[in-house]
């Protein structure tokens, strides 16, 4: 496996799950709602946040099986939360 930033290639695979009813059922945020272009700003915007970490965790180099996001690593003593969006294609 390997973990890499978030890139904006990823913001179609993201747009997947936020659209699936299956994974965002029961979470606050309208994820239906959301397009192509808000997972774009979302990847950009990961890349300037000092305290959260937001990355991809790829099969291999080439194959991406889900995003991975942990907040406020670097706020101790608070606990980093964690979140996993995965691809549903992937079986593994």
């Amino acid at each position: 496996m390997y973990l890499r930033r978030l890139e904006l290639k990823d913001a179609p695979l993201m747009l997947a799950w936020m659209h699936d009813k299956n994974v965002t059922d029961n979470l606050r945020t309208d994820f239906a709602s959301k397009t192509l272009h808000d997972a774009e700003d979302f990847i950009r915007q990961s890349w300037e946040e000092g305290n959260s970490v937001h990355l991809a965790i790829l099969q291999t180099q080439l194959k991406h099986i889900e995003e991975s996001r942990a907040k406020n690593l670097l706020r101790p003593p608070q606990v980093a939360g964690y979140q996993n969006q995965p691809n549903k294609d992937w079986k593994g």
